[in-house]
């Protein structure tokens, strides 16, 4: 079966691969730990806090998930016409 894509899980590897404390970003975003621990569960996030991690970290997560959408998306298309080829 297909690996789910979870963006908040995504953040906190990159999060934690490079060392950054959270006290810190919560600092840096105005927000409570907690806040961040409950972004880090979630499935989805909004465009300006994305963007707000981008910034903050140098790193353009949008260009990130736009890769793992582009692949998932060429995957799917792939079985797609695979499926329409068996099927005729």
């Amino acid at each position: 079966m297909e690996e789910e894509f979870h963006i908040g899980h995504r953040i906190k590897e990159y999060i934690d691969s490079h060392g950054i404390k959270l006290q810190w970003l919560s600092r840096q975003l105005h927000c409570h730990r907690n806040t961040l621990y409950n972004l880090f569960e979630r499935n989805w996030i909004d465009s300006d806090v994305l963007m707000k991690l981008s910034l903050l970290q140098k790193h353009d997560f949008f260009e990130e998930f736009s890769e793992e959408y582009k692949q998932k998306l060429e995957l799917k298309r792939a079985k797609t016409k695979l499926h329409k080829n068996f099927s005729t």
